[in-house]
């Protein structure tokens, strides 16, 4: 299986750019599934604290922290990428991103 080259005919800022909206996209589509979950799971140890045993608590924070993890990931810094690993990055997402 051949992967395209959308890369063909665009400049380093065009393909940043699209990588940045790409990655802008993507982050929101995980946080509007990924915040529910993560309210549902603070809404249950707000309501149930006193009655959970602390592994329970730590077990549910780390849950939490998880979610919030992926959520909250930094952006890859593309400016300073180097260019075949900017072209097989811009590759791959155009063709969710077009």
């Amino acid at each position: 299986m051949e992967t395209k080259e959308y890369h063909i005919g665009k400049t380093v800022p065009e393909m940043i750019a699209t990588l940045e909206k790409y990655d802008n996209e993507c982050r929101w589509a995980v946080s509007k599934a990924v915040l529910p979950e993560i309210i549902r799971i603070a809404s249950e140890a707000h309501f149930r604290y006193v009655e959970m045993t602390n592994d329970s608590r730590i077990a549910n924070y780390d849950e939490t922290g998880e979610y919030l993890q992926v959520v909250l990931r930094p952006f890859p810094n593309y400016e300073d990428m180097p260019n075949e690993e900017l072209i097989k990055r811009y590759n791959h997402s155009s063709h969710w991103v077009f």
